[in-house]
């Protein structure tokens, strides 16, 4: 989750924003063994904020 952040937040984004790829990172990785990929990861954060715009 931290990679995630960190990731993030080093690329330009704000806190909030960071933290919402830390959250789909964190996600993707805990549907399966190893780490989740990266479509996987953007997928889980369109859908996040999707959710967060309703």
């Amino acid at each position: 989750m931290l990679a995630g952040f960190l990731t993030g937040y080093f690329r330009g984004k704000n806190v909030a924003e960071a933290f919402q790829l830390s959250l789909a990172a964190a996600s993707a990785n805990a549907f399966h063994e190893g780490r989740g990929t990266y479509d996987e990861i953007m997928e889980l954060l369109r859908t996040l904020q999707r959710e967060i715009d309703d």
